[in-house]
């Protein structure tokens, strides 16, 4: 049996406690439990070191943290890519306020293994604050693989970057996130990837997306238009 080295990069910048204990306790309780996680704290106003206190020393061993003055999802991401360990196959991407399910790793690994696509997305649910589903406030998914630039311009389907699986080296010819956009940067990203490689879309919902009051794109003037 084939087996792979993951990576999950995951940006941290929070105002409030706990939250970045559930993603983590999300990330562990993977099926699929061939991975590392590097947490870039993009100077955050509550310490990760309040938030990792909480979990076991175990859990502890297999993060890497590093710490830099805000630079933005984009940055904070760049440099968790850019300190992935050596031997890491595929990345993944987690927000500190989203949650996996617990076989999205396990899905995702043999839609993408011994094909020539280079990435994949999967379905996820939108929640509210308090955990309870909520309608898409904005585009939709459906599960189209291949090269779907032209669906994700024009909404026929959307990515989530907490949902994306990708090759290791498809990001280093990317050039990663752009680091002057403080919105959207995810979009810009997955289109050029879509330009790039062929996706494939598993069809699950593997991916919960918090939309709490702290969300970034919910203190956004008319984000799906201004994109």
């Amino acid at each position: 049996e084939t087996m792979a080295r993951f990576t999950v990069v995951i940006p941290y910048y929070q105002k409030q406690h706990g939250i970045l204990g559930r993603a983590l306790a999300s990330v562990f309780a993977q099926t699929y439990q061939d991975f590392d996680l590097v947490i870039v704290d993009d100077e955050s106003p509550y310490p990760i070191d309040q938030e990792l206190a909480e979990i076991s020393q175990e859990q502890k061993d297999r993060i890497i943290v590093i710490k830099q003055s805000n630079g933005g999802p984009g940055g904070a991401r760049n440099t968790g890519l850019d300190n992935v360990p050596d031997g890491t196959d595929y990345v993944a991407f987690l927000d500190s306020d989203d949650l996996w399910l617990p076989e999205k790793l396990e899905a995702q690994f043999p839609a993408l293994d011994g094909r020539s696509a280079g990435w994949c997305y999967t379905d996820y649910q939108l929640l509210d604050g308090d955990d309870r589903p909520i309608p898409l406030r904005a585009g939709m998914f459906r599960p189209l693989s291949g090269r779907i630039a032209h669906a994700l311009l024009s909404d026929e389907t959307g990515a989530s970057i907490v949902t994306l699986l990708l090759r290791r080296d498809l990001f280093e010819t990317l050039g990663g996130f752009d680091e002057t956009l403080r919105l959207r940067e995810d979009l810009d990203f997955e289109l050029r990837l879509a330009q790039a490689a062929d996706a494939i879309a598993v069809p699950d919902i593997l991916v919960r997306v918090r939309d709490h009051s702290d969300r970034k794109t919910r203190s956004a003037a008319r984000p799906h238009e201004s994109t």
